[in-house]
């Protein structure tokens, strides 16, 4: 069987039911989340947090739960005013936090043949950003507003565990889930 979970009628409702899962790799799977703090405080944090946390709230959680000193931030240059907003709030509950814009390097679009928006354009540098952050030894790092793509490229060159405070979506003022419950978007991508 394949997962197809989105075409389940009571989706979290008959998961225990489906199939999905046979005994042994369940078995091993709730095995290894008995010895995975970081899933311990992932769940702790889903209970305590319902509905009065914001996700901005709940990564200083975990990093106080985690025990993690260093978040690193890579922002698009696009969200800057967010990136500033999230590193001071963290700095505030008494994390170290470094950013590292997305233009870091300044390497002109040119160079590498690369479409332009303008003249002059500078490339997003994903790769740099995780290098960078990676020197430092981060204890986790968030990502804002970075591109499709260059999110996946950052994730790849973390050393340090990955999560992501703001999604970038350029048309829907950053909140891509509006493109799948607001009913002209809907119609748009053909789900209506």
């Amino acid at each position: 069987m394949k997962p197809k979970c989105y075409r389940c009628p009571s989706p979290g409702d008959t998961c225990d039911r489906c199939g999905l899962a046979d005994g042994d790799q369940m078995e091993r799977t709730v095995e290894s989340y008995r010895r995975d703090e970081l899933f311990r405080s992932a769940s702790e944090i889903e209970v305590e947090g319902y509905m009065e946390w914001t996700r901005v709230e709940e990564i200083a959680e975990l990093c106080e739960r985690m025990v993690w000193k260093s978040v690193g931030v890579a922002f698009c240059v696009g969200l800057a005013e967010e990136a500033r907003a999230l590193c001071e709030f963290l700095e505030g509950r008494g994390l170290e936090v470094y950013s590292v814009c997305c233009k870091v390097g300044g390497v002109p679009k040119s160079k590498l043949s690369l479409l332009e928006l303008k003249p002059g354009d500078k490339v997003c540098n994903p790769r740099l950003q995780a290098r960078l952050l990676n020197e430092i030894g981060t204890d986790l790092n968030v990502l804002v507003g970075l591109c499709v793509g260059h999110d996946i490229i950052f994730i790849e060159e973390s050393e340090a565990p990955v999560t992501v405070a703001v999604v970038k979506d350029r048309r829907l003022a950053h909140c891509p889930a509006l493109a799948l419950t607001n009913r002209y978007y809907r119609r748009k991508l053909g789900l209506e």
